[in-house]
């Protein structure tokens, strides 16, 4: 079995951030969220993986160890699923979407196959309109629609899907939708239309879609919170006069005095932190922050924020690569 994961989105909605990094190189706990996905993909046996990207996105991608494929223009997932039939062959393959993130085990996913031409991993979820939801009739997935004006259900596809090869005949065999993209539930219908049987995993554990800043803050709390009273600290980090409220999770090379950090922070390496309290939040790497609360945010690389001495300042936002912001009090002559 062999593995897929989708990678060549734009990330409109994670800017600004995405504008320097393609969104699945976008940290979660300090690790890649494409590591992530490459991780679950690994936990169950599979070695041989591929990364869809954009042809423009080559260079970011150079490190991934991976066999590289390209989408060339955004016509969805299952235009992308074609690009891979040369790399996959004969085999089966589990497909993964590149800025989800899955705690659920995918061998879930795995035995719901066991015997049929594919399967998809699901998940109830609160706003079925903005997802590809599924009806079952006695356990069985019957219909698959995406984003529907009226869910026939709240059980919406979490993005990791098993198929056999027969896929690739679904993609060649349906239309664009009304938004001009081949959607993976058309194939899927179109399977489930043809006599295929097509399982499904419900999904016990959490999945998230980190396709927003706020899901990316969300995600990264709700995995900080499992490890509920831990602080993880890397190497050379100097700690002067600090307060570390868990859970914590600080990088190597990184310098804080006078710092009051957490809870549900995370802090890539090189960040320099003085006179400041954060919760809440990611720094990314190299953040300067002196004289300022941070809170709900997340802060993009070689960024700066300062603040008026003695006076913590506060911040909250979303602030890209790159950028620098001094926070004045009211009635101040400070810029």
């Amino acid at each position: 079995m062999k593995g897929v994961i989708l990678c060549a989105g734009s990330g409109s909605r994670m800017r600004p951030f995405s504008l320097a990094l393609p969104k699945p190189l976008l940290p979660v706990l300090n690790r890649p969220l494409l590591e992530h996905a490459m991780s679950a993909l690994q936990a169950i046996g599979i070695e041989e993986i591929a990364v869809v990207i954009n042809p423009l996105q080559q260079a970011e991608f150079e490190h991934v160890n991976a066999k590289i494929l390209y989408q060339k223009k955004p016509l969805g997932i299952a235009n992308a699923v074609a690009q891979t039939a040369s790399f996959i062959g004969t085999d089966s393959f589990v497909l993964l979407l590149g800025d989800n993130l899955l705690l659920e085990p995918l061998s879930s996913l795995v035995q719901a196959a066991e015997g049929k031409s594919g399967a998809v991993l699901l998940q109830e979820v609160e706003t079925p309109q903005d997802y590809g939801i599924a009806r079952l009739e006695n356990g069985r997935l019957v219909k698959l629609t995406e984003k529907p004006r009226e869910p026939e259900s709240n059980l919406a596809v979490v993005g990791a899907y098993l198929f056999t090869p027969a896929i690739f005949q679904a993609v060649q065999a349906i239309s664009p939708s009304a938004r001009g993209e081949f959607e993976i539930t058309d194939a899927i219908q179109w399977l489930l239309e043809q006599g295929h049987e097509i399982g499904c995993g419900i999904a016990a554990k959490p999945c998230f879609d980190v396709g927003t800043v706020e899901r990316w803050l969300s995600a990264t709390r709700y995995l900080l919170q499992e490890h509920a009273g831990q602080v993880h600290i890397g190497t050379h980090v100097m700690l002067d006069r600090c307060r570390l409220i868990p859970p914590v999770l600080i990088a190597d090379h990184c310098v804080l005095q006078d710092a009051v950090i957490g809870p549900n922070v995370s802090i890539q390496s090189g960040a320099n932190l003085r006179s400041c309290t954060i919760r809440d939040s990611i720094l990314l790497e190299n953040v300067t922050l002196q004289d300022a609360h941070l809170a709900e945010s997340i802060v993009g690389r070689h960024s700066e924020i300062s603040g008026p001495q003695g006076k913590n300042a506060t911040a909250r936002g979303f602030l890209g690569d790159y950028s620098k912001l001094v926070l004045k009090q009211e009635g101040s002559e400070q810029s």
